[in-house]
């Protein structure tokens, strides 16, 4: 049995990375980083979820996110946070963590 061998399998495990450059804004290669990071988490921990903090719940102590998928992508129709306001992702976010040309439509 897996949980005998490993009892923290049931222990729900969270890891946060908080990017802030120090100049400018989030970039690809930034993500990129994220995505190599990711791989090798997920070679250990494959049940993984991924997600965007919502910056504007943060703001107000509130936990929420917008999904990721496994290739670190904006899942469809997740352009909100999960919170009942539903925020939605910063424009510049949208377009690091969305296919190119996914968001052509939302540019404003």
């Amino acid at each position: 049995d897996d949980v005998q061998t490993n009892p923290f399998k049931l222990i729900q495990r969270q890891l946060r990375v908080h990017l802030r450059p120090s100049k400018g804004a989030l970039t690809k290669s930034a993500i990129d980083a994220l995505r190599t990071l990711d791989e090798a988490f997920t070679q250990e921990y494959p049940e993984v979820e991924r997600g965007l903090l919502c910056k504007e719940c943060r703001q107000e102590d509130v936990n929420s996110i917008a999904l990721l998928d496994e290739n670190f992508q904006l899942k469809e129709f997740e352009e909100h946070c999960s919170n009942l306001e539903q925020h939605e992702v910063e424009a510049h976010l949208r377009d690091l963590f969305s296919l190119p040309g996914t968001w052509s439509n939302f540019e404003t």
